[in-house]
């Protein structure tokens, strides 16, 4: 098993989450420890692969038809952003070398890896 932590963020619906948790499938059969951090929607998808979860939103993510997008980022993605930040900073604090792999677009993730001078790549779904 390696030392190196593999932390997926992403927000947003299923098609967001299914992506980032086959990833985290592959690289926990590799034997990387690994931590999905995305809506608290998603948590079964992680747990019934066997990967760490941390909840980037205790809410599911609004349907995109006929939406404020305004209020959805202010009320849904900036208290993510935060929380990602958050779920990041804990696995830091634990120790360790850390490698972020962040859906293309998350600030919170993009910051938190910044701030806290970790690798990571951003991928495009």
């Amino acid at each position: 098993m390696s030392d190196l932590h593999i932390i997926l963020t992403t927000t947003g619906t299923m098609g967001d989450a299914v992506p980032f948790t086959v990833l985290a499938k592959e690289f926990k059969r590799r034997g990387y420890p690994v931590t999905l951090v995305t809506s608290s929607d998603h948590a079964p998808l992680a747990e019934s692969a066997g990967i760490d979860f941390a909840s980037a939103l205790d809410e599911a993510d609004r349907p995109q038809i006929g939406r404020d997008e305004s209020a959805f980022f202010r009320e849904q993605m900036i208290p993510a952003y935060y929380n990602i930040e958050r779920a990041i900073r804990a696995k830091v604090e634990q120790g360790g070398p850390i490698f972020c792999v962040n859906r293309f677009g998350n600030w919170g993730s993009l910051f938190a890896c910044e701030r806290h001078e970790l690798p990571f790549v951003n991928i495009l779904l």
